[in-house]
């Protein structure tokens, strides 16, 4: 009988440290990095993006593209950068600047949202495109939080074919007329971003973020040209 107590001990421990191992290889470890904030570092044969092998050393100005998600899909990595006058200097905080000087602060979303929280992007999410990373696109959005978080997106869930803009949760107009209703009273011109509440027989009612009263305009006033520089963070590999 203690044999068998024995032997029953020793495969629990061997299932045990099998666990433990395979929890090691597939899950990302937490770090702390040189800038005070936690990182994520990963296996070598992760595809995560924004891997934290980088070393930032600067920020810059970076063109963008826009695009459409065509999918649900979360956004992953994500990080806001901090004009001078949004953060508060100190002693641990890492500040880093562009070629003119200027002074800024990286915010990692990780720092903040609970380990295994997701933050979903939606189907036909106006998105904005810097750059790649892999299997990823590196993103900020058209239309939201300000300032608008940095984050990776899949690249299967991204297009930039303007027909499907048509479909887009977002847009803007420009000295645009709004109606109260389809084929309603005028009330004034307007410019601004919104988020699309319905379409229909070629109308559709737009709101804007301010919580005002969502009005309509003529599908034709919808504009869909977003792309305009954005500051994000210049990095290099980091030494071994």
């Amino acid at each position: 009988m203690s044999k068998l107590i024995s032997l029953l001990i020793i495969i629990s421990a061997m299932l045990f440290l099998s666990s433990c191992a395979r929890d090691i290889q597939n899950n990302p470890k937490q770090t702390e990095t040189n800038q005070g904030v936690n990182y994520v570092e990963y296996a070598e044969n992760d595809k995560e993006p924004g891997r934290i092998n980088e070393e930032v050393i600067g920020i810059a100005k970076f063109q963008t593209k826009v695009a459409i998600i065509t999918k649900d899909t979360v956004r992953k990595n994500s990080y806001s950068i901090l004009t001078e006058g949004q953060f508060e200097m100190s002693s641990d905080r890492i500040i880093h600047y562009d070629a003119e000087g200027n002074s800024y602060y990286i915010t990692y979303d990780s720092n903040y949202v609970p380990k295994g929280t997701t933050v979903p992007v939606n189907k036909n999410d106006i998105v904005l495109v810097i750059g790649e990373d892999g299997d990823y696109y590196r993103i900020t959005f058209a239309h939201g939080d300000v300032p608008a978080p940095i984050a990776y997106i899949p690249k299967d869930a991204i297009s930039f074919d303007e027909r499907l803009f048509e479909n887009a949760n977002q847009g803007r107009i420009i000295d645009a007329m709004t109606y109260n209703s389809i084929d309603g009273r005028e009330l004034g011109l307007r410019t601004g971003t919104g988020s699309v509440q319905r379409r229909e027989d070629g109308w559709i009612q737009l709101a804007f973020p301010s919580g005002e009263e969502p009005f309509w305009i003529r599908r034709e006033s919808l504009r869909f040209d977003f792309a305009r520089e954005v500051l994000d963070k210049v990095t290099r590999q980091k030494e071994e």
